[in-house]
Formats: C-alpha cells, sequence, structure tokens
C-alpha cells in the first residue's frame, strides 16, 4: 500500500522594482521568447520551472540527438533508448548543472509572480494486512473475480499480494499554506522619513 500525502503552497510576490518577477505572463505574447510560448502549449498555467526545463531539453537535444523523459520533448524528437544516448545524457546533464551554462536559460523564461506548489510525501508499507487478507480470503466475490476457485479450493494471502494493490492520494489537511510579499515602505513612508530627518538635523543646527 502506497500514501501519497499532498500540501499546497501559494505564493505572490511583488513585481519590478521590488523583485524581478513579473505579473503580466497570462498570454503567449506576453514575453518575447521561444520557449516561453512553448510552455503556454502545454495547456498550463505558465511556470518559469517548465520552461528552464524546455531550456534544459533543447540543449540536450543538441548535443546529444535525442530528447531526455524527464523532460517535455521538442521537435517531436524521440527519447534516449541506447545505452549511447543515456551515456549522453548522463554525462551532459552534469555537465550543465556542475556550472553556470544553464544560467543563460533565464534570459528565456522569466519568473511568474504568483504560483503555487505541491509538497509530495510518499510512504508505503506491507500490504495486505493478516485481519484484512482473513476478510479477503472468506469473501466467495473475491475468489469468484480472480478466478482463484478454478484452480485450487483455499487462497492464500501471497495470492491477495499478487492480485491486488492499494493507493491513496490525499491532501495532508484542508487548510493551505499563502506567501505574501508586502512593501515594508510606501513612497508616502519614504517621504515623510526624508522630511523627518531633514527637520532633526536643520534643528539641530539652528540650535548650534
Amino acid at each position: 500500500i502506497t500514501n501519497i500525502q499532498l500540501s499546497k503552497k501559494f505564493s505572490n510576490r511583488l513585481p519590478q522594482p521590488y523583485s524581478e518577477c513579473r505579473d503580466d505572463l497570462s498570454s503567449p505574447d506576453a514575453f518575447d521568447s521561444f520557449f516561453y510560448r512553448k510552455t503556454f502549449e502545454s495547456g498550463y498555467a505558465y511556470k518559469q520551472k517548465d520552461c528552464l526545463d524546455l531550456c534544459a531539453q533543447d540543449d540536450l537535444i543538441r548535443k546529444c540527438g535525442c530528447a531526455d523523459s524527464a523532460y517535455p520533448s521538442l521537435y517531436n524528437v524521440s527519447y534516449c533508448s541506447s545505452t549511447i544516448g543515456v551515456v549522453c545524457l548522463y554525462d551532459k546533464q552534469k555537465e550543465l548543472y556542475s556550472s553556470n551554462a544553464n544560467a543563460k536559460f533565464f534570459d528565456y523564461c522569466p519568473l511568474e509572480c504568483s504560483s503555487q506548489e505541491f509538497g509530495v510525501t510518499v510512504s508505503a508499507s506491507d500490504f495486505p494486512s493478516d485481519e484484512l487478507s482473513s476478510m479477503f480470503t472468506s469473501d466467495r466475490r473475491t475468489s469468484e473475480r480472480f478466478g482463484f476457485l478454478n484452480k485450487r479450493s483455499v487462497i492464500t494471502q501471497d495470492d491477495i499480494k499478487r492480485s491486488y494493490l492499494w493507493l491513496n492520494v490525499y491532501y495532508d489537511e484542508t487548510k493551505y499554506t499563502l506567501v505574501e510579499e508586502n512593501p515594508a515602505q510606501l513612497a508616502v513612508d519614504l517621504l515623510s522619513s526624508i522630511g523627518g530627518t531633514m527637520g532633526l538635523y536643520i534643528g539641530v543646527s539652528f540650535l548650534s
């Protein structure tokens, strides 16, 4: 039995000049980049990570002549299946991420201001338990469904193990995490601070 536990996190950043993100990335024409536009063809909301994956795929295809199955395909190129292709991918990926060679990808993939991420926790345990096995073996519908009675009169726990698997996918809790950026000081606050500081200096000078 495998349990996949999900948690959700929303992030809202402030656009320039507070950060490098852009809040106008809702259409494929908002940014002049092949990889940016290609990301929109997936049908999902734009994410910088997906765009960077396409850049990496393009680089690997040019160097190895085949695509990495960990990334979306480009140019209808087949995925690497030969030993030579897989070894090439391993070497080029190591070379790509062990240096600053991938820094150029950020020029083609702008950072979005609003994003959502999923945290995933996976756990597994033996299935079925002795109690559950007893329930299955005593249920005639289970026997008929898998044709066990045609082979033998007794269903064992090993029969159940070979015939069933259990997968649970669920949220850790009904709440989610929201991270928002807010300006520490607005323009009005900045002018007020400057004015107060100037008043202090002028007053001290006058007293002197």
